[in-house]
């Protein structure tokens, strides 16, 4: 798969049409990106982030996670995205910070959009 690419391809982002950590070979992908010596960044909702998949993504040296958190509190978490996970999102975000202890990557970054809402009480 990989052969085929121009050299001057040098990342691989893994995102679109859905979260992309369900794909079943999330781990296998991971890794193969990063033996093929390739950059690599994930972009998540940060749901799905668990233990198996944040050692793989620290032991391979994955460049960069991007998670889509578009609220800074609960209320309006679930407000936008329909759903009650922001405080396993947050979850997640600590233990890939605490368990890539000195190592620098991956980077972390939060991807937020603005958008009007209106809150009721």
């Amino acid at each position: 798969m990989f052969k085929r690419l121009p050299r001057t391809v040098t990342k691989i982002v893994l995102v679109g049409g859905g979260e992309p950590l369900l794909y079943p070979n999330i781990l296998k992908l991971i890794a193969l990106i990063k033996k093929n010596k390739y950059s690599g960044e994930l972009i998540t909702n940060g749901v799905y982030l668990n233990d198996k998949i944040i050692n793989c993504l620290i032991y391979y040296k994955w460049d960069k996670i991007r998670i889509s958190l578009h609220a800074a509190d609960q209320r309006l978490y679930q407000k936008v995205h329909r759903a009650k996970d922001f405080n396993i999102v947050l979850k997640n975000i600590r233990d890939i910070l605490k368990k890539r202890k000195k190592q620098i990557v991956p980077k972390i970054s939060l991807l937020c959009v603005i958008k009007k809402i209106i809150l009721t009480a």
